[in-house]
């Protein structure tokens, strides 16, 4: 990144950053929702204020009740800042990245992989919507001679590509004019007057052209979640797609719960670490709290990726690699609660 500061000027590099910060700010909110809770009932705990709360006749849980409420809304406001602000800010740091710093609009315009348009040859070609990187849907493919006079037109449910150039149009219709001069899209292939000219239209289940336009040549960037920043119903679109099409749609499904479920893990983490903080003000050490709120951290993020890997990779289902890493944190949560409570230190 560094090489690139030199010739693009600190202007767009500063900008990258900027519109960067809301993408680092929703990752990071767990560990600073976590630390900031941990951190106020340390020093309620040290001051002897717990103390002075509770010979009120307020047990521990109910001193807890308002501090819960307020994460439970921070929790659900993550969720809209990631739903609402971060995919907005993290497409136009893509567009400064590829765009103005690296020079490549092309990396850009197909990192959505929606409505993308490409030029190879005499060929022109439209998808509305690239899957796993080598599924097209709804292409269109407009093919045109030496004198830019159009050819033939193919448009198809979905298509797959190889690196070689050959490619396999499903479910679609191709049409080609019985002359040169024939021009046009479906009717404008007629030419007035010369019924003659008609287009041949004919439709099919499967089609294989080769010597098209490569995978190589698209020069997509990897397929990976993290090149943009999604929403549910952009996911969710995805996987319908992907149905549709008769693709797996098991990644698709890994992110749409992913992003579903992220937001719950500052609250998980919260609940984890509340049974913990009830403890004599003479234990109550802040260097040693915040070391154990970030190994819980650590321990929860470690569980939360490793189910959505093992999802990704078909192991378990989307569902269940998604929320089992909260669902043992919560258990191990119930169990101190248990045991504290029936120690009497709660």
């Amino acid at each position: 990144m560094l090489s690139y500061i030199k010739f693009s000027g600190s202007g767009q590099f500063l900008s990258y950053l900027y519109y960067y910060i809301p993408w680092a700010l929703y990752y990071m909110f767990p560990i600073a929702l976590v630390v900031s809770v941990a951190t106020v009932l340390v020093r309620l705990v040290r001051n002897s204020e717990m103390i002075a709360i509770q010979s009120f006749g307020q047990s521990y849980v109910q001193v807890l009740k308002p501090l819960v409420a307020i994460c439970i809304l921070l929790s659900l406001g993550q969720f809209v800042f990631g739903e609402f602000i971060v995919p907005q800010t993290m497409d136009i740091r893509n567009k400064i990245y590829y765009v103005d710093i690296r020079n490549k609009p092309e990396r850009y315009s197909s990192l959505s992989k929606k409505d993308i348009w490409y030029r190879w040859k005499n060929s022109i070609f439209h998808f509305d919507k690239i899957l796993q990187n080598q599924f097209f849907q709804n292409p269109q493919v407009y093919e045109y001679d030496d004198d830019w006079k159009l050819k033939s037109y193919i448009q198809a449910e979905t298509a797959k590509a190889d690196t070689e150039g050959n490619w396999i149009f499903t479910n679609g219709t191709i049409i080609q004019g019985k002359k040169e001069e024939a021009k046009g899209v479906a009717d404008q292939f007629m030419v007035q007057g010369e019924q003659e000219d008609n287009p041949v239209q004919e439709n099919f289940e499967t089609l294989e052209r080769k010597d098209l336009l490569s995978l190589q040549d698209i020069k997509l960037p990897p397929y990976s979640r993290y090149h943009s920043f999604q929403t549910l119903k952009s996911l969710g679109e995805e996987v319908r797609l992907a149905k549709v099409s008769g693709l797996d749609p098991l990644i698709a499904k890994s992110e749409w719960h992913k992003k579903l479920s992220f937001p719950f893990m500052a609250l998980v983490l919260v609940f984890l670490i509340l049974p913990f903080l009830n403890m004599h003000p003479r234990r109550a050490k802040i260097f040693v709290t915040l070391s154990f709120c970030i190994g819980v951290t650590f321990l929860n993020v470690i569980l939360f990726e490793g189910g959505l890997s093992l999802a990704r990779a078909g192991t378990l289902s989307s569902f269940v690699g998604a929320w089992a890493g909260h669902a043992l944190m919560l258990c191990l949560m119930l169990i101190v609660f248990v045991y504290r409570k029936y120690h009497k230190k709660i």
